[in-house]
């Protein structure tokens, strides 16, 4: 719909105008003489009544004049040549898409021949494969034959095989026992240690009690306590050192261990002669020989380890009653002075 205030008679007004300046009364143009305003619906509805109303259709041309007709003349003519050279170009562009198509069949035709030869080389090839297939199948055959026999061979070489089986696990049953011997010696080893804490702990109160002797002794016992820390430095390298190689021997003890598993699935995939079984199983005593050797070595080795921690322990402990003992002693050396100044 119109909006308000535009009627068929400002429209009429509006064309009138436009005509009487030798303009083209079209829709835009009326819009904005009206001051652009109104639908173009609207205006374009009423100017084809005022055109049916006059009775003649307005032609364009009769409000161009000779300079704009020459010059869409000559627009028209160029674009009619810039059309030609794009059509132009279109079919050169077109006729060397063609030739490079007969050019790219040719060379798929050459390639065709190419694959049917080689598909003539390959179907002679499958021939001779099959051929090779048939030899292959009949090799299979004796294969099977011979499997045959070698299945025959394995149940005797599992009979045997269980009958090491047997051994082995007699084998293990031992290592279980020396398990069992190794923390036995080991819960003795901490029942001594406690023993030797408790033994500590009275001859600590031994040390109480000989307390006040020791301040009197004190500063003769400066230097000697300096000697000792320097022995507690080194039995705390020595204690270090021994640790480390208890970690060394417990690792070397695992690694004997995995080494002994290794052995003993070797035993299980035994399928050759009674004598490589007879080689694995003297390897086998060696390594348990070695194994026992180094349980043994650990045992001593903890033995000194425990031996030290002892010998630290109460080597600390008298160290901290030497200085505490030190400082008691210079209290009361100080107390002493302050009563004789009195």
């Amino acid at each position: 719909m119109a909006r308000t205030g535009i009627d068929k008679q400002k429209v009429k007004q509006a064309r009138q105008a436009l005509l009487a300046r030798g303009e083209n009364p079209s829709i835009d143009a009326v819009r904005a003489e009206l001051g652009n305003t109104g639908s173009k619906t609207t205006i374009h509805r009423y100017l084809r009544e005022l055109e049916a109303e006059a009775g003649t259709k307005i032609d364009a041309d009769a409000f161009l004049s000779d300079t704009l007709r020459t010059m869409v003349a000559n627009l028209a003519d160029q674009l009619q040549k810039e059309a030609q050279a794009v059509v132009d170009k279109a079919r050169t562009d077109h006729g060397e898409q063609v030739a490079a198509l007969f050019r790219e069949i040719a060379e798929r035709e050459t390639q065709l021949a190419e694959r049917n030869r080689e598909i003539s080389g390959l179907s002679n090839h499958l021939q001779e494969e099959q051929e090779r297939h048939a030899g292959s199948k009949r090799a299979l055959d004796e294969a099977a034959q011979d499997k045959r026999k070698l299945e025959l061979s394995n149940k005797d070489l599992d009979a045997r095989l269980s009958e090491k089986a047997s051994q082995i696990a007699s084998l293990e049953e031992k290592h279980q026992h020396a398990r069992d011997s190794l923390e036995h010696y080991r819960q003795s080893v901490k029942e001594q240690r406690d023993a030797e804490n408790r033994r500590f702990e009275h001859q600590m109160q031994q040390l109480l009690v000989e307390k006040r002797d020791l301040s009197q002794k004190l500063a003769g016992k400066q230097e000697e306590l300096s000697i000792m820390v320097k022995e507690n430095s080194a039995l705390a390298t020595r204690l270090a050192d021994a640790h480390a190689a208890v970690e060394q021997f417990k690792v070397e003890n695992q690694t004997q261990t995995a080494t002994l598993a290794s052995q003993a699935d070797e035993l299980q995939k035994l399928t050759d002669t009674e004598k490589k079984y007879d080689s694995l199983k003297r390897r086998y005593d060696q390594l348990e020989n070695k194994y026992e050797a180094v349980q043994a070595h650990t045992r001593s080795q903890e033995v000194e380890l425990a031996s030290l921690k002892a010998e630290v322990a109460t080597t600390a402990k008298i160290l901290a009653v030497f200085e505490k003992a030190g400082t008691h002693h210079g209290t009361t050396a100080k107390t002493q002075g302050e009563k004789q100044v009195k």
